[in-house]
C-alpha cells in the first residue's frame, strides 16, 4: 500500500518520495520496527544539525541584508533631506558658498547610495548563480563559444564566490559549517571555471591552425587570458589564475607531442627529414607572419616556437642518430642535411643558428655503432650496480619511515624485474634491427647475457649479506620490512624466469634452432634460469633462517616443568609460527610458499625433538609419564593441524610423510620394552641418519629406563641384532639428511664389536 501523501507541489513530492524511499529501506523487515524510534531520533539529530547550519547561514545573509536596509533607509531620508536642499539651493542659487557645501554633501550621498547597489547586485548575482551557471553551461555548449560572455560571466560568479568568503572570514560570528555551507554553495563556481579553462585551452592547443583558419577565435581567447592576467595583478597574488603561465606550458606540451607523432613514427632518416620537411618550416613561417599578429607582443611568440620547435628537433635527432642499425648512407645524410638545415633558418627565417642553444648532432659522423656498444657497456653494468643496490637499500632501511614493497594481486613484489628485462629486451630488439649486422647483434647480445649474470652475482651477493648480518648469534637487529622485502625478491626471482625464457623466444624469432647463435644463447638461458632458481631458494632459506630466529628460543623452553604443567610456550610457538606462516600464504607465490612450508615443517620438528633430547625434564611417574605422553601427542597432533591448515601439505622429497619423526618418536616414547625394537626399525628405514644417540636421549625420557639400563637395552636388544642383521649406521646426503641436523645431546659411543 502507498502511504505517499499526495502533492501538487513538485518540491515537496520529490522529497516525500526521498524520505519513503530511505523509511522503506530502513524498515525492510518486520525486526527492524524496533528501530523506529532510533531512527526517529537520528532524523531529529540530522534534522536538529542541518537546522542550525541553515539558520547560521541565514542569518549571515539577513545580517548583511539588514545593513543592506538600513542603508536604503538613510539614503531615502537622505534623498529626501537632498530634495530640500536643492529646493534651498534653487532659491539661494547666488549664494555659491552654499551650493559648494550641499554638492559635497550630495557626492557622499551619491557614493552611499552606489555602495548600495552594489551591495545589491552581490546579493543578486548570490541568489542567481544557479541560473548563472546554467546559462553559461549553455554558452559553452554551443559550436562557437562566445569566450568573452562566458568568461564575463563566470568572473562575476567568481567575485562573488571571494567576497562572500571575504565576508565570512571576516566576520566573527561566521562558524566552521557557516564557511562549508558557502564552499559547498559555490562549488559549481570552481567547477565552471576550470571547465571554461580547459575548454579555452583545447579551442586554442594548437594556434598555428587556428591561425590559419579562425583567427578570431584565437584571440578571443588571448584576449580572456589577458583579462586574466590583468586581475592577477589587481589580486596581489591572492588566488591567482595564471592563465598566460599555464597556457604556454599546454602549448609547449602540444608541441612536443606534435614531434612525437610525427618524428618518432619514422623508421629512417630519410622518412624522418621526409616528414621534417613538410611542416617544420612553413610552421616557423606562419608563428613569425600570422601568430605575431594576434598575441601580444610580451609574449614572444616566434622565439617561442622557434625555441621549442629547434629543441624538439634536436632531441630527435640524438635519439635517430644514436640508433643502433643506423647504416652509414643515413649517417652522411644526417650529417649533410645539418648545413642545409642551418641555411634554411638564415634564407626562410632569417635566423642566425649560433643565437640558438643546442646544436644538431654534437656527436661525430664516424664510429657511432662502436661508440653505441662502449656507451651500452658502461651504462648496463651502471643500471645493474644501482639496480640491486637501490633494493638493497630498501632492504636494509632502518631508520625513517619504513618502505612497504609494491603488491600485485597479493603478492609482494617490486618493479626490478621489470626494469632489468625491460632494459634487456630494449637491447636484443636493437641487436637485431636490420642495420645491425650479425656481429653487432653477437656482441650485443653476449653483453645481454653478461648483465643478466652479473644481476645474479650482485643478488646472490646481497642474499648473504642478509643472512649473514641477520641470524647466527652475532646478528644485527633485522629491519622493519626486511622479512616483506625478501618475500618479494622470491617472487621476483619466479616472475625472472618467465621473463628470460621469453628472452629466448625473441631470439628465436631471428636465427633457426640449429643456428649456433640460437645453441649458444640457448645454454646461457638455461644457465641463466637456474641461477634464478637458485636466488629463490637462497631467498626462501633466508627468510626461513629469518623467521627461525624468533621460534629458536621459544623452543628452547619445551620440556621441562614448566612445560609439563602448561600448554603457553608451545602456544607462544604456534602463535609465531602463525604470524610468519600468514604473511608467506598471503604474500608469497604458491610454489615458493609450498616449498617454504615443507622446509619449515622438517625444520620445526628437528627443534622439537632437540629439545626433547636435550630438556632437563625426567618422568618419575605414571602420572608425569601420562601427562607427557599427552603433552607430545597433543603438541604433535596441533603442528600437524597447525601445517595442514596453512598449507597442502606434501610428502618429502623421498615420498615420506613429512611428520613421521614426531610419529616414530611418539611411539618410542610410548611403546612397551618389547615392541621399541621393531618400532627402532621402521624408524631407521624410512631415516637412515637416525643414530644410537638419538635412540639414547628418547628412551632417557622414559620413567621404566634409568641410564645404565637404557645402555644395556640398545647394546644388546638393539645394537646387537642390528649387527646379527646386517643394520648400519648410513651416511646420507645433506639435503635428505634430517636427524643428522639433530643434535642428541648423548655422549655414549655406541660401536659394534
Amino acid at each position: 500500500m502507498d502511504l505517499r501523501p499526495e502533492s501538487s507541489d513538485d518540491t515537496v513530492t520529490t522529497a516525500v518520495d526521498h524520505a519513503y524511499s530511505r523509511v522503506c529501506a530502513a524498515l525492510k523487515f518486520p525486526d527492524q520496527l524496533d528501530n523506529v524510534e532510533q531512527l526517529k531520533a537520528k532524523a531529529i539529530r540530522k534534522k536538529t544539525a542541518a537546522d542550525t547550519r541553515l539558520k547560521t547561514a541565514v542569518q549571515s545573509q539577513l545580517d548583511d541584508v539588514r545593513e543592506g536596509l538600513e542603508l536604503v533607509v538613510r539614503c531615502i531620508q537622505d534623498t529626501q533631506v537632498i530634495g530640500h536642499q536643492v529646493n534651498e539651493a534653487e532659491t539661494f542659487y547666488s549664494t555659491c558658498r552654499e551650493l559648494k557645501a550641499q554638492s559635497k554633501n550630495a557626492l557622499a550621498f551619491s557614493n552611499l547610495r552606489l555602495q548600495l547597489m552594489g551591495t545589491l547586485e552581490q546579493l543578486q548575482l548570490i541568489f542567481e548563480v544557479p541560473d548563472t551557471i546554467a546559462e553559461v553551461e549553455e554558452l559553452m555548449a554551443e559550436t562557437t563559444p562566445h569566450w568573452l560572455l562566458i568568461h564575463k560571466r563566470v568572473a562575476e560568479l567568481d567575485g562573488c564566490r571571494q567576497h562572500v568568503l571575504g565576508q565570512v572570514d571576516g566576520s566573527a560570528v561566521a562558524s566552521a559549517s557557516a564557511k562549508k555551507a558557502v564552499i559547498s554553495y559555490f562549488a559549481d563556481v570552481t567547477r565552471l571555471w576550470e571547465q571554461m579553462q580547459q575548454a579555452m585551452f583545447y579551442e586554442a592547443s594548437d594556434p598555428i591552425a587556428l591561425v590559419r583558419e579562425h583567427p578570431e577565435r584565437l584571440v578571443t581567447v588571448l584576449r580572456v587570458i589577458e583579462r586574466e592576467e590583468a586581475s592577477d595583478e589587481a589580486r596581489e597574488g591572492k588566488e591567482c589564475k595564471h592563465l598566460k603561465r599555464k597556457y604556454l606550458e599546454r602549448l609547449q606540451t602540444r608541441i612536443e607531442m606534435k614531434f612525437d607523432d610525427l618524428l618518432v613514427s619514422q623508421s629512417s632518416i630519410h622518412g624522418f627529414l621526409r616528414q621534417f620537411g613538410e611542416f617544420y618550416f612553413e610552421d616557423l613561417r606562419t608563428a613569425r607572419d600570422e601568430l605575431t599578429m594576434c598575441f601580444p607582443p610580451d609574449y614572444d611568440i616566434f622565439r617561442f616556437f622557434l625555441k621549442t620547435y629547434h629543441e624538439s628537433l634536436c632531441a630527435k635527432a640524438d635519439q635517430m642518430q644514436s640508433r643502433a642499425d643506423i647504416d652509414p648512407s643515413e649517417i652522411m645524410k644526417l650529417l649533410n642535411w645539418v648545413p642545409e638545415y642551418n641555411e634554411e633558418l638564415k634564407t626562410q627565417l632569417s635566423v642566425d643558428p649560433q643565437e640558438l642553444e643546442k646544436t644538431l648532432l654534437g656527436l661525430g659522423e664516424a664510429g657511432l655503432r662502436k661508440h653505441y656498444l662502449q656507451v651500452l657497456t658502461v651504462k648496463l653494468s651502471t643500471w645493474i650496480t644501482n639496480l640491486v643496490e637501490n633494493e638493497a637499500k630498501v632492504w636494509f632501511k632502518t631508520g625513517g619511515e619504513p618502505e612497504m614493497p609494491l603488491e600485485s594481486d597479493g603478492l609482494y613484489m617490486s618493479d626490478t624485474p621489470v626494469i632489468l628485462f625491460q632494459m634487456i629486451q630494449q637491447q636484443i630488439d636493437v641487436a637485431f634491427q636490420p642495420g645491425g649486422g650479425s656481429n653487432f647483434a653477437k656482441i650485443l647480445l653476449d653483453q645481454c647475457f653478461r648483465s643478466m649474470e652479473d644481476f645474479l652475482r650482485a643478488s646472490d651477493g646481497k642474499l648473504g649479506l642478509a643472512m649473514a648480518n641477520y641470524s647466527g648469534p652475532e646478528k644485527l637487529e633485522m629491519p622493519g620490512t626486511l622479512v616483506e622485502h625478501l618475500i618479494a625478491a622470491a617472487n621476483n626471482y619466479l616472475r625472472s624466469q618467465t621473463y628470460v625464457k621469453q628472452i629466448l623466444g625473441k631470439i628465436e624469432a631471428h636465427y633457426t634452432s640449429a643456428a649456433p647463435e640460437f645453441k649458444a644463447s640457448e645454454q646461457r638461458v638455461t644457465q641463466i634460469v637456474k641461477g634464478f632458481e637458485r636466488l629463490g631458494f637462497i631467498a626462501l632459506k633466508v627468510l626461513e633462517d629469518l623467521t627461525f630466529e624468533d621460534i629458536t628460543p621459544v623452543c628452547d623452553q619445551l620440556f621441562n616443568l614448566k612445560w609439563l604443567r602448561s600448554r603457553k610456550v608451545f602456544n607462544t610457538l604456534l602463535a609465531t609460527l602463525r604470524d610468519y606462516c600468514s604473511d608467506y600464504r598471503e604474500h608469497l607465490n604458491q610454489e615458493h610458499f609450498d616449498d617454504l612450508m615443507l622446509s619449515m615443517t622438517q625444520r620445526i620438528q628437528m627443534l622439537y625433538l632437540q629439545a626433547l633430547m636435550n630438556g632437563e625434564l625426567k618422568i618419575k611417574n605414571d602420572e608425569e609419564r601420562d601427562d607427557f605422553l599427552a603433552n607430545f601427542e597433543e603438541e604433535k597432533n596441533k603442528l600437524r593441524n597447525f601445517f595442514e591448515e596453512h598449507c597442502d601439505v606434501r610428502n618429502d622429497a623421498v615420498g615420506r610423510d613429512p611428520f613421521l619423526p614426531l610419529v616414530y618418536t611418539f611411539q618410542l616414547l610410548a611403546a612397551s620394552k618389547s615392541m621399541i625394537r621393531i618400532t627402532w626399525l621402521k624408524l631407521k628405514q624410512e631415516y637412515s641418519d637416525v643414530s644410537y644417540k638419538h635412540l639414547h636421549a628418547i628412551l632417557l625420557k622414559r620413567d621404566d629406563f634409568s641410564t645404565k639400563e637404557v645402555k644395556a637395552f640398545i647394546k644388546t636388544t638393539v645394537l646387537a641384532k642390528d649387527v646379527e642383521e646386517g643394520i648400519l649406521d648410513e651416511a646420507v646426503s645433506s639435503g635428505l639428511a634430517f636427524f643428522a641436523r639433530v643434535e642428541s645431546g648423548c655422549s655414549v659411543n655406541y660401536k659394534a664389536d
